[in-house]
């Protein structure tokens, strides 16, 4: 069965398309309504810059990062959005929409290797051998859909807020 939190990827072949992705925020400027349908802005009030509740955010974000190497912001897009996006994907998908990949590699995304070693060294990491396969969808095609929930992602990842709080937390700016 279709899990929601697969792996979706985009690819753009146009130079007119910029990378589109998964969900929408708002179109130009700040839209409230919008964001507020598609983002737990009371739990990650990335809209609130100058606010203790976004410093902590940032930090709290900052540090999980050098921790763990990855930010994890459960919920951070609402549900029922995520079911909209993930519902309308699978239509594509079920359009004959994207193409499929897969790969076999091993945990650090390289080409699985066979051990010429000892059969102690066959457990490490570098000789596991994994298999992904992911749904590669053209953000082009996410764009020309019909559904309303496509173009929430749209937004989503085109967003200058959602962009700038990347940014603080990778400390980019």
């Amino acid at each position: 069965p279709f899990q929601s939190s697969y792996i979706k990827e985009t690819v753009c072949r146009e130079r007119s398309c910029r990378s589109r992705a998964v969900i929408s925020v708002w179109s130009s400027g700040w839209s409230g309504c919008v964001m507020k349908e598609t983002i737990d802005l009371g739990r990650y009030p990335i809209h609130r810059r100058q606010t203790e509740a976004h410093t902590r955010l940032v930090e709290t974000s900052r540090a999980q990062l050098s921790e763990e190497g990855f930010v994890s912001l459960p919920n951070f897009v609402n549900r029922d959005v995520v079911d909209r996006v993930t519902a309308a994907i699978v239509q594509l998908e079920r359009d004959g929409i994207g193409f499929y990949s897969r790969e076999s590699h091993n945990v650090f995304l390289e080409e699985h290797k066979v051990s010429n070693q000892s059969s102690s060294n066959d457990l490490h990491p570098r000789f596991i051998e994994m298999k992904s396969s992911k749904l590669i969808l053209n953000a082009c095609d996410l764009a020309e859909s019909p559904s309303i929930a496509l173009a929430h992602l749209d937004k989503l990842f085109s967003s200058s807020l959602v962009l700038d709080f990347i940014s603080e937390v990778l400390e980019t700016k």
